[in-house]
């Protein structure tokens, strides 16, 4: 007699094999029908088509604005091209749909006129109780820094950062940013440069005729903020300033004040129109 381990591979293949046999080949699966693609429905054939010029608007915003003048018939179109110097919508859709939508191009497509351009000069300063030499004062502000002293118990304004920007009658959002430095005394009496962030931002720009007849510059709000400079991240919020301004055209404005450490941080914004 062999040894049961030598039995019992053979045995394992026998019973495979009883089993196969038993089974018998597997039952190929019912081919399924092909599923036929879906066909459009044929276009109206009372549908016209037509091309539609435009002149200044956008034809991409034309289209998207007068879609909903399309009628539900199958094979209503509407497709904007703006390409080589050729700016135009072609439109598929009953002669009664057609005829509204070239209507409502024709008031539509129109020579928009030219918004106004504001130029902002935006000054950031440093006021101290302290006679200081400080930098120059840009000459803009001369009249400004005399009206201040009069006001304020500040006795020295150094300009640390100055911004220029431009900005359409319309404009959503106007923003910048700019590093300045401000000197502080360590503990032992050292003066030492601390740098920082500045971040300003104008809103909702909009330049209307005033009472007077003459341009009138408003943004329902200003801000501007200082944040510690850490190396090439932004750290703590030292300062800020948030408001609304309405001025006119020449006019220059302190924003206002806030402190950072033994220093007032003092914003003054000039707005001019210009062509």
């Amino acid at each position: 007699m062999k040894p049961a381990s030598l039995l019992q591979p053979f045995v394992a293949i026998t019973l495979c094999a009883a089993l196969g046999a038993g089974q018998g080949a597997p039952t190929p699966k019912a081919a399924t029908a092909t599923q036929a693609p879906a066909v459009n429905p044929a276009p109206n054939p009372a549908m016209r088509s037509r091309l539609i010029l435009v002149q200044h608007a956008s034809p991409y915003m034309l289209r998207d604005l007068l879609r909903p003048l399309l009628s539900a018939g199958s094979g209503s179109t509407m497709d904007a091209m703006d390409r080589d110097g050729m700016r135009a919508l072609t439109i598929r859709d009953f002669p009664e749909n057609l005829a509204a939508i070239e209507e409502a191009v024709k008031r539509l497509d129109v020579d928009a006129p030219a918004r106004k351009q504001v130029e902002f000069h935006i000054h950031i300063l440093f006021a101290t109780k302290q006679e200081s030499a400080g930098a120059a004062v840009p000459d803009e502000l001369k009249d400004v820094l005399d009206s201040l002293k009069s006001t304020l118990a500040y006795r020295s304004y150094t300009p640390v950062a100055s911004f220029v920007q431009r900005a359409a009658d319309g404009a959503e959002v106007v923003e910048g940013q700019g590093q300045a430095e401000m000197t502080i005394r360590t503990p032992k009496g050292e003066a030492q440069a601390m740098p920082l962030i500045l971040k300003w931002g104008i809103y909702h720009l909009a330049v209307a005729t005033g009472p007077d007849g003459k341009p009138a510059i408003s943004f329902p709000k200003f801000e501007l903020s200082a944040y510690e400079s850490l190396g090439s991240n932004q750290g703590a919020r030292l300062a800020s300033i948030e408001t609304n301004l309405a001025m006119k055209d020449g006019d220059k404005v302190v924003v206002g004040t806030s402190m950072i450490r033994d220093k007032a941080l003092v914003v003054v914004v000039t707005a001019k129109i210009v062509e």
